[in-house]
């Protein structure tokens, strides 16, 4: 029987050991509950840790700062700043360096400014007989003992046999009656009412949990209205694009329409060109007036065109120009100022005016004039016996027939007026010789028609041309 009792004996501290919780194990429970949130079971935990202490060994510093810890971010979150900062600041007193990361930023910052000052008095009643007070896991003399939350112990021996999370405040006096029982739960705070506050952090718990999930509807909800309004913006930016693509299709529509109707008319133009005579530069700078500023109005808003045949009308128009600049009878005209204009107009197509800048050019002296002669002979040119005009072929004559004299005529003796013969107002001495000397052939004065005829065709007036073309049919030639 004694070998039983022996046995008994010797497993009875192995038996209390195996059942006392270890608290660093409850501390992680703390923390993690308070981490995901969940309040309720954290203080759940924070009390079995209390309980916990009562029994085993000594805690070590860190462990107490992290429950303080972990009690101070509970009571953050519920909004009770004052019982938060009592945690923090006393948690740093025991273990300034611990802390943990998952609590957050907002609650790093209030640990950070958490400050307690000043000392209260802790008494304990009755004083047990052969037991040591332990504060905060190390000896201690009371009943001096600074500001905030403490831990409270009896050891007899190796074990403990009473803890309690106790707060003094700066001033005040806590009694501690050792003797009497502890209350069987109690709350973070040190109420007694421990299933109400449960009972709130339980319902608190679920109103978060319903909140998170109205929030994530709400969020659900809302990112499908983005989703929608992204879709409208989209058809609506694609409709936009195909509005502008439709807009941009006519506007060039229009364009080109002015396009084909430039290179319609310049294409009409292009047989004109050889000519190069004043009819043909009045045809060109009339094309490059009409297309050179052209414009399409679309949509009330005018366009500009561009007209690449303009490009050629101008190079046309200013090689023309530069042509007839320089055959620009200068003051002192000279055999080879013609005969250089001759082939200037020649090699522009100015075939009219090649050879009549030729023929003037013959009647000269010098080399240039033999030269002259030479061209025009090879080039099969007759110019007319003033030299001013080529010859047109000469067709086979006829006899000139009597012309009947009518008695209503004025006699061939009878002088035209002085006043016909006369260079009106504005009128060259070329053209009234032009005008005088056909009046005066007309009315039988041949002699002196012919020689006002004569002068007119001599001249290097344009009037020269027609005085020409009228001895020519009249079958006249004119004394050298």
């Amino acid at each position: 029987m004694w070998r039983w009792a022996l046995l008994l004996w010797l497993l009875a501290p192995a038996t209390a050991a195996a059942e006392c919780p270890r608290v660093d194990f409850i501390a992680n429970e703390v923390e993690e509950s308070v981490g995901n949130f969940y309040l309720a079971d954290a203080g759940e935990a924070y009390l079995r840790a209390e309980g916990a202490l009562a029994c085993g060994s000594l805690p070590s510093a860190e462990v107490l700062a992290r429950l303080w810890n972990a009690a101070g971010t509970m009571h953050l979150l519920q909004e009770h700043p004052d019982e938060a900062s009592a945690y923090f600041a006393s948690a740093k007193r025991v273990s300034p360096k611990t802390w943990n990361a998952t609590f957050g930023a907002p609650a790093k910052a209030a640990r950070d400014k958490a400050r307690l000052t000043g000392t209260g008095r802790l008494v304990m009643r009755p004083a047990s007989a052969g037991a040591t007070t332990v504060l905060n896991g190390s000896s201690a003399s009371l009943p001096s003992v600074p500001a905030g939350w403490h831990l409270v112990q009896l050891r007899q021996g190796s074990e403990v046999s009473f803890a309690r999370f106790v707060r003094v405040d700066a001033g005040a006096e806590v009694v501690l009656d050792v003797g009497k029982p502890a209350p069987e739960r109690t709350s973070v705070s040190g109420s007694s009412d421990y299933l109400a506050q449960l009972e709130a952090l339980k319902q608190a718990r679920a109103e978060r949990e319903d909140s998170a999930r109205r929030r994530a509807a709400a969020e659900a909800l809302l990112a499908q209205e983005r989703e929608l309004e992204a879709k409208r913006m989209a058809r609506e930016e694609a409709l936009i694009e195909e509005l502008e693509r439709k807009r941009a299709a006519q506007l060039q529509a229009a364009k080109d329409d002015v396009k084909r109707e430039a290179t319609t008319a310049w294409e009409a133009t292009l047989p004109l060109l050889e000519e190069r005579g004043p009819e043909t530069r009045m045809l060109v700078t009339q094309y490059i007036e009409t297309f050179d500023n052209a414009v399409v109005v679309f949509e009330g808003e005018e366009h500009a065109v561009s007209i690449s045949e303009v490009v050629s009308a101008r190079g046309w128009l200013d090689h023309s120009d530069a042509t007839l600049e320089r055959c620009m009878p200068p003051s002192q005209q000279t055999t080879a100022f013609h005969f250089d204009c001759a082939l200037l107009l020649a090699e522009a197509g100015d075939e009219a005016g090649s050879q009549m800048q030729l023929c003037i050019s013959t009647r000269g002296y010098g080399s240039r004039s033999l030269e002259a002669v030479e061209y025009a002979q090879f080039a099969g040119i007759r110019c007319s016996l003033t030299g001013r005009r080529p010859l047109a072929e000469e067709a086979p004559r006829a006899p000139k027939a009597a012309t009947p004299k009518a008695t209503s005529k004025v006699p061939e003796s009878t002088p035209v007026e002085a006043q016909t013969c006369a260079a009106q107002p504005g009128e060259s001495n070329a053209t009234a010789d032009y005008r005088c000397g056909r009046s005066l052939y007309e009315a039988g004065q041949e002699k002196e028609g012919m020689r006002r005829l004569c002068l007119s065709a001599d001249s290097s007036d344009m009037v020269s041309l027609d005085a020409v073309e009228f001895l020519q049919g009249a079958g006249e030639r004119c004394p050298r």
